[in-house]
């Protein structure tokens, strides 16, 4: 499937959460230079009217624009009223956050609302769009996990877990929806070039790991080389060899393996 009937199979339009920045504020500029109409969710109203002034510069789709706080039930149903007034065929899940550290270090409440995010989010819209594509018989979901999601990730413990839901959520959903006409897979970055990125490395020195960063777009364009065809998406030879070892084949060993580098890689403050 060429990315051009993407367009064709699920279109007019796609909503992409986190369009904000980062891998979201990829997804829509390549889905709109597809064709694509797109629907733009973000909490930050400034970076959503610069890309919505920069789609309207680069394509002639339609943009419509939705300022959420996904965390937040206000936010989750402002989203879907939104999107209930638009021909929508594909979603791309791609908001989310992110924390690191030593575990009893978290702040509770920043670590709960990560979960809300994370996962009450993802299965608000994963159960709203199934539901509104299994009734017209088609339709996309592209769900983001995280490569942590795929293997034990210490320092990364509640976000990690949080990105294994939307992994098992969505490899499930894969498998039930399909012969209702629904496609779903889910994209795993790895480390890749977003704010998250720059979040975590006010604290843990990169250098002192042997992951490499990848940019966004390459991560968009082999997620939607990728998709539908593929159930899950992992961006990069070493990221999919680290999947499998860390889920596969040696589990035990690669979660201590990974508290070790990265007890090491911590910055001291």
């Amino acid at each position: 499937m060429t990315n051009l009937n993407l367009v064709q199979k699920y279109g007019p339009w796609v909503t992409v959460t986190g369009a904000s920045s980062g891998i979201g504020r990829a997804f829509a500029l390549k889905l709109a230079r597809q064709g694509f109409n797109v629907h733009i969710t973000g909490r930050n109203q400034q970076s959503l009217a610069d890309l919505k002034e920069q789609l309207k510069e680069q394509t002639q789709i339609l943009i419509h624009t939705t300022i959420a706080d996904l965390s937040t039930d206000d936010g989750i149903e402002r989203l879907i009223n939104d999107a209930n007034t638009l021909d929508v065929g594909l979603l791309v899940h791609a908001a989310g956050a992110e924390s690191h550290g030593a575990f009893n270090d978290g702040d509770i409440n920043q670590e709960l609302s990560l979960l809300d995010l994370n996962i009450r989010s993802t299965y608000r819209l994963a159960h709203h769009f199934s539901e509104k594509f299994v009734s017209r018989g088609k339709g996309g979901i592209l769900l983001v996990s995280s490569l942590t999601g795929h293997f034990h990730s210490p320092y990364f413990a509640n976000y990690a877990s949080s990105k294994s839901y939307v992994l098992t959520l969505g490899n499930s959903l894969h498998h039930e929806l399909k012969s209702k006409g629904v496609d779903v897979s889910v994209l795993s970055p790895g480390l890749t070039y977003t704010p998250m990125y720059e979040n975590i490395a006010k604290d843990i020195d990169w250098s002192k790991t042997p992951m490499k960063a990848s940019s966004p777009e390459f991560v968009v364009e082999y997620a939607l080389k990728s998709f539908p065809r593929k159930v899950n998406i992992i961006p990069g030879t070493g990221n999919r060899i680290s999947a499998v070892f860390g889920q596969r084949i040696l589990p035990r060993f690669f979660g201590k393996q990974n508290e070790s580098l990265f007890r090491k890689a911590m910055k001291a403050h």
